[in-house]
């Protein structure tokens, strides 16, 4: 792209500025996205060669799902606790007291 200055300047001899002639040796004018790695060289990054199709999209995301909160019943006092823990009512896990009476934090 020439703006209409730097064409008039060109034309009368003056210096152009020479970034507008060489777009394509810098990084952010690149049609493909890069970066600059840890030792300064320009990196290519990973681009995908063709859409990605509904289909595909949904396959790849079939096991997004949201799973239900797991839980079961105290053998002691039946009320509902998570799987692998004390019951906070009573104090009981697998049926053994683990936390007694007094020592119960609420």
């Amino acid at each position: 792209m020439i703006v209409s200055s730097d064409l008039n300047a060109s034309l009368t001899g003056q210096s152009v500025n020479l970034r507008l002639f060489n777009w394509f040796e810098t990084s952010e004018s690149c049609w493909y996205p890069t970066y600059f790695g840890s030792k300064g060289r320009q990196v290519v990054m990973a681009v995908p060669k063709r859409r990605i199709s509904k289909s595909r999209r949904g396959m790849r995301r079939s096991h997004h799902r949201v799973t239900p909160q797991q839980f079961q019943f105290c053998k002691n006092c039946e009320n509902p606790i998570l799987p692998h823990r004390v019951c906070g009512t009573c104090g009981f896990y697998q049926g053994k007291e683990v936390i007694s009476s007094g020592q119960k934090e609420e």
